[in-house]
């Protein structure tokens, strides 16, 4: 059976480049990472949640690999699948943002993790909100 999204190389380029990043960066953080990450901050911006080197270094790249397989898969699910084809366009366009959005958290939290000190309260919903603006531009 066919994927109803129709992934190709062009469509899935800048995904797979952004979940290749991730991984390769995942290497580099954690050989350097101290034993607890700050992985969960509050409004403002003050850490409150910690996790381990291994995980703050390989979830994040593992979860979006997870979630982009998802998003590859579910089409195949859809009791609706005929339907893709009216909007595969703008299904590849949310799942490569989704992918940016996820590699660009991952990334702002591991250099937060090697002593950056990037503003998470501001540069999060920021990033957030442009994904929102990016997706909601292409489901109208």
């Amino acid at each position: 059976m066919p994927n109803p999204i129709k992934p190709s190389l062009k469509t899935e380029f800048v995904p797979i480049l952004f979940i290749l990043l991730g991984l390769v960066v995942s290497f580099y953080f954690y050989s350097l990472f101290p034993d607890r990450v700050a992985t969960h901050w509050n409004a403002a911006g003050v850490p409150d949640g910690y996790s381990s080197r291994a995980f703050a270094a390989y979830f994040f790249p593992l979860l979006n690999i997870v979630i982009y397989l998802l998003m590859l898969f579910i089409p195949y699910l859809d009791p609706r699948k005929k339907n893709y084809d009216k909007f595969q366009g703008v299904y590849h366009i949310v799942k490569g943002a989704l992918v940016i959005f996820l590699t660009i958290t991952y990334l702002i939290i591991g250099l937060n993790g090697l002593g950056q000190n990037i503003p998470v309260n501001v540069v999060i919903p920021l990033a957030m909100g442009l994904l929102f603006i990016i997706i909601g531009n292409y489901l109208t």
